[in-house]
């Protein structure tokens, strides 16, 4: 019986090269890369970046100057390839469920947490010691006042300034606050925007610069939805710095009990992609970014044996490209539960790095440099299962890079991928290939890329030899790989 190795892959098609790599496969594809047609636009080094609970942070990387040496690694084995380590956006449910009380005064009703000096001084030494920035939430529980919002933009002001902040974020998926009971029966977008640009006007003379304001944070109402980019085009440039939607394509609440085989589906990827595309566009053609503001696979907290095993992994990789393709700006993975890509031994404070984490560190071995994302165009393939996503070194690094991902986990067929370069003349006959593998698609230990794994990491250094296979080209622009459920990184 043969021994399944679940894996993906990039490689780098190196400059001047032709690449052939042949081995037959039960499964077939046949992939055409456009060179001459890659986006002009770089990703953002702070694609794959973060989310996480204002209550919860400090309890998690450790209250300042007490920050885990652990997690300020983790992140930064993520920015040494990207070019720039993660950036934070902190909110969630707790953005309308805290407010600014360094006295610890009774709290009103909704409120379950004050916020101290110490939460804002962390948030903000996390950021200087990491050189990236925040996105912080405040609080739009208040219909009639935006008093609680404006002590926390104070707050902001006078115990942490502005250096390190790049927006602020009003309240948390209004879409759901009536469901919540955090607004009554009736309330509306069109309610929301009027009280949104209420609040705006309470704040907006305490904020270091204009636009400088994340908006939207909605998620789930198709009512809301259909009027989702009317509500980007009333605000504009003039107040919008950013926009954000939060996305979970599938969820444990309510006792739903979704699979590892149900996040593999094109709708749990690229279909979500999809659906903002055109969102994103015009957001753009507005001047203003957009990002996918709160993220993962399963939301409510994830699902054991979907969010913490190894297909979480190749979901990860997937939806990151995938929203890259369409131009988003940048994506913040919400953390904690069954979907955190990092834990904490209890007694060392050792990091423990899940499956998901390979996900982004795969994606950042792929668009440093400046990659920008290129047509990657896969026909006569046998198995739908199998994506490919391809990138191209910007500058006078020309180089290809090619992201296989194999997700079919109902099957130990192999698969043969036939890449041709479209511009083969200018490309030699030498790739790197780094591999991501594991045991299975539910395994959480026993994952490597390249030959390296975060098992037993007691500061959250990589461990063991970067071990890329060589593969040796033998026509022009002309080369095949291949590989079992898988990721692969072809350079």
């Amino acid at each position: 019986m043969r021994k399944s190795l679940i894996t993906t892959a990039l490689l780098f098609l190196l400059c001047l090269c032709i690449i052939s790599y042949s081995v037959e496969g039960d499964d077939k594809a046949f992939v055409l890369l456009k060179t001459s047609s890659a986006q002009s636009k770089p990703i953002n080094p702070r694609f794959a970046s973060f989310s996480y609970e204002q209550y919860w942070l400090t309890n998690m990387i450790g209250r300042y100057p007490d920050i885990k040496p652990g997690f300020l690694q983790i992140m930064k084995n993520l920015g040494q390839y990207a070019g720039a380590n993660p950036a934070w956006r902190i909110g969630g449910d707790s953005t309308d469920n805290c407010w600014w009380d360094p006295t610890n005064a009774t709290k009103p009703t909704g409120i379950s947490y004050n916020l101290q000096p110490y939460d804002y001084i962390t948030f903000n030494e996390m950021a200087k010691a990491l050189d990236t920035h925040l996105i912080l939430g405040v609080n739009f529980r208040n219909p009639d006042s935006a008093a609680w919002a404006l002590g926390e933009v104070e707050a902001i002001a006078t115990t942490i300034g502005w250096d390190n902040v790049y927006a602020i974020e009003i309240g948390n998926e209004p879409d759901m606050y009536v469901d919540n009971k955090i607004r009554p029966v009736g309330f509306n977008a069109t309610t929301y925007t009027e009280q949104f640009d209420a609040y705006y006007q309470a704040i907006s003379s305490h904020l270091p610069s204009k636009p400088f304001i994340q908006g939207g944070t909605w998620c789930c109402s198709y009512d809301w939805s259909k009027v989702w980019q009317a509500y980007i085009g009333h605000e504009g440039a003039s107040v919008l710095k950013t926009v954000s939607y939060h996305k979970y394509p599938l969820d444990a609440c309510a006792n739903h009990k979704p699979t590892l085989e149900d996040l593999m589906q094109d709708r749990a990827t690229i279909g979500e992609a999809q659906g903002q595309a055109r969102a994103i566009a015009y957001a753009h053609t507005l001047g203003i970014e957009y990002y996918m503001g709160e993220v993962n696979s399963v939301a409510c907290g994830g699902r054991a044996n979907v969010s913490d095993v190894f297909g979480a992994s190749l979901w990860t990789l997937d939806y990151l490209l995938n929203f890259a393709n369409v131009s988003a700006d940048g994506m913040n993975f919400h953390q904690g539960g069954h979907y955190g890509a990092w834990g904490f031994n209890v007694n060392t404070s050792a990091p423990i790095l899940k499956p998901p984490y390979y996900g982004f560190y795969m994606f950042d071995q792929a668009i440093q440099g400046g990659a920008s994302m290129m047509p990657s165009i896969t026909k006569n393939t046998t198995n739908t299962f199998i994506k490919t996503f391809a990138m191209l070194g910007s500058g006078s690094d020309k180089s290809v890079r090619v992201i296989i991902i194999h997700k079919d986990i109902t099957t130990n067929q192999t698969a043969e991928v036939q890449i041709e370069i479209d511009d083969a003349a200018n490309y030699e006959a030498v790739a790197a290939m780094y591999v991501l593998e594991a045991p299975s698609p539910y395994a959480s230990t026993g994952i490597s890329l390249a030959g390296q794994t975060f098992d037993g990491t007691k500061d959250g250094t990589v461990q063991g030899t970067r071990t890329p296979v060589k593969v040796q080209g033998s026509g022009p622009g002309v080369f095949m790989v291949i590989h079992r459920f898988c990721n692969y990184i072809l350079q």
